[in-house]
Order: structure tokens, then C-alpha cells, then sequence
């Protein structure tokens, strides 16, 4: 891999955050875009479960999106996140979005009220692909940085522990 992050930024320890942290923006973000489909849901019961649901399934969304990302440039977690790094992420987000929700359109998996706004060509709502641009770029880089510091941070204190005994 071409990555240059360390044993001490591993990618098993660090994804847990990423995945958490990615869980909740997409829950918030699914929830406050709701108004943008049409009806899909009874009742606040079903409302949470429906959008819970989605969550999860945008967090596999996020980690089919990380996947070719470690392909490209080698440790997801690596310190430097470069402009390439960044623009080759969205595009990966841009793509998969659009796919999907060209699918999901077409075989009436949900549908989109008045409210939501379209990107020409494409013919998919704006609000889905910002989210699948934004949000694994967000979850990477915050939440992946945080957990990378506290792995860091956890290593560093052991290792001072076992040089004091």
C-alpha cells in the first residue's frame, strides 16, 4: 500500500469511529431531508425506524466508497490528506450516489416530493448526493483523525508505562 500512516494508525482500531461517527451524521441528515421525498412513513415510530435503517445502510455505502479510496492512495488514515485524495473520494461518493438513487427512482423504491432540488443531466435529487460527497469525506477525516489521536495517544502512554518499570 502506498499509504505512509503508521502501526499506530490502525485501520482496525480507527474504522469503529469512523463507522459511528458516519451512523449518526447520516441518521441526522436522513431525518432533516426527509420533507424532500414523498411520504414514506407513519408515525414517529416509523419515521425512526425507517431512518434508522438508511443509516445503516449508509454507513455500508461510506465503506464501499473507503474501500477503492485504500486502493488508490494506500492508508485511509494516513495523517495527509492530499487535494487528489479528496477529489477522488467525492467523485467515488458522486458516482455511487447517483446510481443509486437513479435505481431506487426507477423501480419506486422512494420518490421525491416538490421540494427537492434536482441536478440537470443527472435527473437525481441534490440532497442524496451531498450526502454521499460529504459525509464519508466528514466521517474520514474528523472522526477517523479522532480515534487516530486516541490509538496515539493510548500507545504512547503504554509505552511510557512499560519504559518507567
Amino acid at each position: 500500500m502506498r499509504g505512509t500512516g503508521s502501526s499506530d494508525e490502525s485501520g482496525a482500531e480507527v474504522f469503529p469511529a469512523v463507522a459511528i461517527g458516519a451512523f449518526f451524521l447520516n441518521l441526522a441528515w436522513e431525518m432533516i431531508q426527509a420533507f424532500l421525498f414523498l411520504p414514506h412513513f407513519s408515525g414517529l415510530t416509523d419515521f425512526m425506524a425507517v431512518h434508522v435503517v438508511a443509516a445503516f445502510t449508509d454507513v455500508v455505502i461510506t465503506s464501499v466508497i473507503l474501500f477503492p479510496e485504500i486502493f488508490l492512495f494506500g492508508d485511509l488514515f494516513d495523517k495527509k490528506w492530499k487535494w487528489r485524495r479528496i477529489v477522488a473520494t467525492a467523485i467515488l461518493g458522486f458516482v455511487i450516489a447517483v446510481m443509486i438513487e437513479r435505481y431506487a427512482l426507477s423501480t419506486g423504491m422512494w420518490a421525491y416530493g416538490p421540494y427537492m432540488p434536482i441536478i440537470p443531466f443527472f435527473g437525481v435529487g441534490l440532497s442524496p448526493i451531498l450526502q454521499m460527497v460529504g459525509i464519508p469525506l466528514i466521517s474520514f477525516h474528523v472522526f477517523g483523525k479522532c480515534r487516530m489521536k486516541a490509538v496515539f495517544l493510548r500507545r504512547r502512554e503504554m509505552s511510557q508505562s512499560i519504559d518507567r518499570h
